[in-house]
C-alpha cells in the first residue's frame, strides 16, 4: 500500500497537482466533503519516495537512446550519494540545499542536456525536500535547476532540447501504444501530426538562426505561426489533440525562455491556449435529462430510497429553476455547495460525488460563472496553499 501511495504521490507532483486530492482520500481515518479532516504527516507520506524516484529516473535512462550506457549507473551514484546525505543530514538551509543540487548538476553536466534527465533531477530534489523535512519553498528545486541550465547551456543546447521534445511528443510512429500521449491511428491523425511536427521544427530552426532576434521579432513569428494551427482543425476531443494543443505553446513559450522574451508573447500563447481549450457545457435540458437518469439509476439499483429519491429530486427541481432563471451569480455559487452538501447527506458514494459535482460545476457554466475551485475545496479540502500557490502560477499549458 505504501508504494501504491508513494507512487501516486510522485505522480501528483509531476503533473503539479495543488491539493494531493487522491492521497487525502486514501489515507486512513480520511474522509470526504467540506468538513474532512484531512491532516496527515508529508514525511511519514512520502518515506521511502526519494529512493523510488532516483530509481524510477535511473531506468527510464537506460531506453534513452541518446544518452551513453555507463549514464544510468553514473546517475545513481550521483544522486545516490545525495540521498545518503539527506538520510544522515537533512537537506540543510537553502543556501546548503541549493549549493547541492548545483553540485549534482555539474556532476551530470554532459547528461543536463536532456530535458529527461533536468526533469528528473529536478524532481528528485523536490520530492527530498517533501521526504526529509520540507524546510524549503516548493519551487526551489525547479528555479535552482532552471539557473543552472540558464548559466550553463548554450542558447543552441537549449534549442536543441526544445526539438527533441517537439520530435518526441510528435513521432507518429509511437501512435496507437499509448505513449507520450499519443492516441489515433487513423490517416488525419498522422497528418495533423505531420504539419504540427514540421511548423514547430522550421521555427525552432529560425529562431536558431537568428540568435539576436528581438523580443519584438519572435512576437511576431509567434503571431504569424498559432492561425496556421487553428486551420489545421486542432481541437481538444481527446488525447491526441489535447497533446497538441499542449505541446504548441509550450514550444514557443520555451524557445521565449531561451530567448529572455517570454514577456513578449505570454498573453499571446495564454489566449490562444484559453481558445483551443474553451469548454462549452450541455445545455439545462440536456443536464435537466442526465440528472433525472442519474437518479432513476440509483433508485432502481436500490441505491438510494425512495424518500432519499425524492428529496435529491426536489434539490434538483429547484436549482434548475434557479439556475435558469437568476442573474445574482454569487447566489449561484453559494447555492451549488449548499446544494452539494445536501446531495451528499442522501448519496454520499464518491460517485455520486462526483456526478452532482460535475452537474452543478455545468449548471454554473452555462451562466459564464466558473465555479470549478469552489467545487475541487468541497470535493478535497482546501489543499496546501503554497502548492496550490505554486500551480496557479504556472503556464496553463504546464498544469496538465
Amino acid at each position: 500500500m505504501r508504494n501504491i501511495l508513494i507512487g501516486v504521490g510522485i505522480a501528483l507532483l509531476v503533473l503539479g497537482f495543488g491539493t494531493f486530492a487522491f492521497l487525502k482520500m486514501s489515507l486512513p481515518g480520511g474522509t470526504s466533503g467540506a468538513s474532512g479532516d484531512y491532516s496527515f504527516d508529508m514525511a511519514e507520506l512520502m518515506k521511502g519516495s526519494t529512493a523510488l524516484t532516483l530509481e524510477q529516473g535511473a531506468s527510464g535512462l537506460e531506453y534513452d537512446s541518446l544518452i551513453g550506457p555507463e549514464a544510468p549507473a553514473r546517475y545513481r551514484r550521483v544522486l545516490g550519494s545525495e540521498l545518503d546525505l539527506f538520510k544522515r543530514l537533512g537537506t540543510g538551509d537553502e543556501a546548503a540545499f541549493t549549493a547541492r543540487i548545483a553540485a549534482a548538476a555539474d556532476s551530470l553536466a554532459d547528461l543536463m542536456v536532456n530535458e529527461g534527465v533536468i526533469g528528473n533531477v529536478t524532481l528528485f530534489f523536490r520530492v527530498a525536500n517533501l521526504e526529509f523535512g520540507r524546510r524549503h519553498p516548493i519551487g526551489l528545486a525547479e528555479r535552482t535547476v532552471d539557473q543552472w541550465v540558464a548559466g550553463h547551456l548554450t542558447a543552441g543546447q537549449r534549442l536543441d532540447m526544445v526539438r527533441r521534445h517537439v520530435e518526441l511528443y510528435t513521432d507518429t510512429k509511437r501512435f496507437g501504444d499509448g505513449s507520450y500521449g499519443t492516441g489515433g491511428n487513423s490517416e488525419d491523425d498522422k497528418k495533423i501530426y505531420t504539419a504540427v511536427r514540421a511548423t514547430l521544427l522550421a521555427d525552432i530552426a529560425a529562431v536558431g538562426a537568428r540568435p539576436g532576434l528581438s523580443p519584438e521579432e519572435y512576437a511576431a513569428l509567434t503571431a504569424r505561426a498559432l492561425p496556421g494551427f487553428d486551420a489545421m482543425d486542432i481541437k481538444p476531443g481527446g488525447g491526441r489533440n489535447l497533446t497538441l494543443v499542449t505541446l504548441i505553446p509550450k514550444t514557443y513559450y520555451d524557445m521565449a525562455r531561451v530567448l529572455g522574451t517570454t514577456a513578449a508573447v505570454e498573453d499571446t500563447l495564454r489566449a490562444w491556449y484559453a481558445r483551443q481549450t474553451h469548454y462549452t457545457p450541455p445545455g439545462f435540458g440536456e443536464l435537466a435529462d442526465n440528472a433525472r437518469k442519474y437518479v432513476s439509476f440509483m433508485k432502481e439499483a436500490g441505491l438510494v430510497g425512495e424518500s432519499g429519491c425524492r428529496r435529491i429530486e426536489n434539490i434538483l427541481n429547484e436549482d434548475f429553476v434557479l439556475f435558469r432563471n437568476s442573474a445574482d451569480t454569487a447566489l449561484l455559487a453559494r447555492t451549488a455547495i449548499e446544494s452539494l452538501e445536501r446531495l451528499e447527506r442522501e448519496a454520499g458514494d464518491t460517485e455520486d460525488r462526483e456526478f452532482f459535482a460535475g452537474l452543478y460545476y455545468d449548471m454554473a457554466r452555462n451562466k459564464g460563472l466558473d465555479i470549478g475551485w469552489r467545487i475541487d475545496r468541497w470535493m478535497y479540502g482546501p489543499g496546501d496553499p503554497e502548492v496550490n500557490a505554486e500551480y496557479a502560477a504556472r503556464m496553463p499549458w504546464d498544469r496538465r
